[in-house]
């Protein structure tokens, strides 16, 4: 009983103490050398990981997996948020209507809840899934929460963002599994 009391001691120092300061900009780069080394990190990626077949999909269903649980973990499904931003995402092409909003939760222990509404999506095609994407101006992008839409079109996707996350743009693509991307929705 007395390692539960302690833990809950710690939490509440770490929470009294707040987050940390952000480091200095002029570190970014020795610390991301450090940890990647000096090999290219997209070639790894592009090539190693996610070229199977079945590993996109896989992908997809344990970010889905991990949204979900977040989402139930910090309530989101089940109090209305508090909308903080809404970004409205249009088609990209001609294809289809379709469109999407995205709203974006007003901060809370260092979290906003984000659910992203979006009609007129045609569901990917088998083994495939569409993920929404943010990126802070020349930043690697950040790939927010995958999903799939119904027959109808429709679905309600959510997820959670660091309360401090900043972005410039954001898009959805549909992944294929051949490990094709297509843009189909864009910021506008």
């Amino acid at each position: 009983m007395s390692d539960e009391r302690r833990m809950i001691e710690i939490e509440e120092m770490l929470r009294e103490a707040g987050a940390p300061e952000a480091p200095p900009a002029h570190l970014h780069a020795a610390a991301r050398s450090a940890a990647l080394g000096e090999h290219d990190v997209v070639e790894l990626r592009a090539h190693r990981r996610l070229r199977a077949r079945g590993g996109r999909f896989a992908l997809a269903a344990a970010v889905l997996v991990a949204s979900t649980a977040a989402a139930l973990v910090i309530g989101v499904g089940g109090s209305r948020m508090q909308v903080y931003r809404s970004v409205q995402l249009a088609a990209a092409g001609p294809a289809q209507p379709a469109s999407a909003v995205m709203d974006i939760g007003t901060a809370s222990d260092n979290v906003r809840q984000v659910v992203v509404h979006v009609d007129g999506l045609k569901p990917a095609p088998a083994g495939g899934y569409y993920e929404l994407w943010m990126q802070n101006g020349s930043d690697e992008p950040t790939g927010i929460v995958a999903f799939d839409t119904g027959s109808s079109g429709h679905v309600d996707a959510r997820t959670t963002l660091p309360a401090g996350m900043t972005w410039t743009r954001c898009w959805v693509t549909l992944e294929r599994a051949n490990g094709s991307r297509t843009t189909v929705l864009t910021s506008t």
